[in-house]
């Protein structure tokens, strides 16, 4: 714990990012689509797994490395970090992954923890261990959000489905009705006429 598990490079081309690492450092590379259209790149050295690389989420910020350091609480950490002149920059809890924050030291420099979640009860899978990635994490609830789209999707077509079959259902009873009453119409017409041609006869 406290030290840096994950190295994240946020930048407004990663496709030049990844080729000038390659030359400089040898570094090799795996996509991880990410749900949302988007790509997070996984970057590894011949020693192991570094860190990512992403499209920066803010334009507007300046192409930066942002390290994560593994810590044992991220409360205690954000408490921390508060009371010693430093600033939240961004927290966000990942359900059956693990919590990250963003911070700025007093110096305006910024930096990030990641707390992965514990594991079930006799089990601990590489997501849920102390070296799962903030990557992993942001994988994960990107999935489950999509999930839960796709859920609200399905529903809301089936409503919409019902609601159809309810108005088709209306709208034959409506028909029905109205060729009865057609049909009733053209029985007293009939009727009239009868007794016409007698009373005439």
């Amino acid at each position: 714990m406290s030290k840096f598990v994950h190295m994240e490079l946020n930048t407004s081309d990663p496709e030049a990012a990844r080729k000038f690492y390659e030359v400089v450092f040898g570094w090799t590379y795996q996509d991880v689509p990410m749900g949302d259209g988007s790509v997070y790149t996984m970057v590894a050295s011949a020693d192991g797994p570094i860190g990512g690389i992403q499209k920066s989420p803010m334009p507007d910020v300046p192409s930066h490395w942002l390290g994560y350091v593994a810590v044992e609480s991220i409360e205690d950490t954000v408490a921390t970090v508060t009371d010693n002149g430093g600033h939240v920059i961004a927290q966000e809890d990942i359900p059956g992954m693990g919590s990250l924050a963003v911070f700025a030291d007093p110096t305006g420099a910024t930096f990030a923890v990641w707390k992965a979640a514990m594991p079930p009860a006799g089990a601990e899978s590489p997501a849920q261990s102390s070296e799962a990635s903030p990557a992993q994490g942001k994988k994960a609830a990107k999935k489950k959000a999509g999930k839960k789209a796709a859920k609200k999707a399905a529903k809301k077509a089936a409503k919409k489905a019902a609601k159809k079959k309810a108005s088709a259902k209306k709208e034959a009873k409506k028909a029905s009705k109205k060729k009865a009453s057609a049909k009733k119409e053209a029985k007293k017409a009939s009727k009239k006429k009868a007794a016409k041609k007698k009373a005439k006869g």
